[in-house]
């Protein structure tokens, strides 16, 4: 595994609501990162999950250290130029502890 991330202010992770667990049902994914600090995970065994919790643990990093605006932009330029999978933000926070679901 590696390095955690280093944050200032931790996300919250809850429980997804109506909109969000059909928006993370819909798309087959377990927790999704929002950039007003909270991560919206299907259940609470995904809440609960350390793989989970490091990898939008690590998007939070990354919005701080890019700037909010700035990563928020390149997060969807990239899923629109290359896809989720291959997205950079998403290889850095997969690559963290050598974990690389659904590839």
């Amino acid at each position: 595994m590696g390095p955690p991330a280093k944050l200032r202010h931790e996300p919250k992770f809850v429980r997804a609501g109506l909109f969000w667990g059909w928006f993370l049902r819909r798309f087959g994914f377990y927790a999704i990162w929002m950039p007003w600090r909270r991560v919206y995970c299907l259940d609470d065994r995904v809440m609960e999950d350390p793989i989970i919790r490091e990898h939008e643990r690590v998007h939070s990093e990354q919005a701080e250290r890019d700037g909010l605006v700035i990563f928020c932009a390149s997060y969807l330029f990239w899923v629109a130029r290359r896809g989720y999978w291959d997205n950079p933000y998403e290889v850095e926070a997969r690559s963290r502890y050598g974990y690389n679901w659904g590839k």
